[in-house]
């Protein structure tokens, strides 16, 4: 699956958790307008609707491109999504 795939089938608005290591590499392919990222424009519609994707999408990254999720027993793998869903019990 694409990147552009999963823009258009998403939508607006919405939020996108990337809870792996190296997350940051993904952040210019969905931060880009969709034009930007694929040689022939959507048909229909979406061209006028991808240069405001953007402002209704929230990225929530837990790595840079070159780091890595803590990975200890004592925390679940997906640490950051725990802490996003179950803070109480993360803190």
């Amino acid at each position: 699956l694409c990147v552009t795939d999963l823009r258009q089938w998403l939508g607006k608005p919405n939020i996108v958790i990337l809870d792996c290591s190296s997350a940051g590499v993904l952040m210019p392919f969905l931060t880009a307008p969709l034009e930007s990222i694929q040689s022939t424009p959507p048909a229909g519609d979406m061209e006028a609707a991808a240069s405001h994707w953007v402002s209704d999408t929230i990225v929530l990254c837990p790595t840079s491109e070159n780091e890595w999720l803590p990975m200890a027993p004592e925390y679940p793998a997906d640490i950051f999504t725990s802490c996003l869903t179950t803070p109480i019990q993360m803190a």
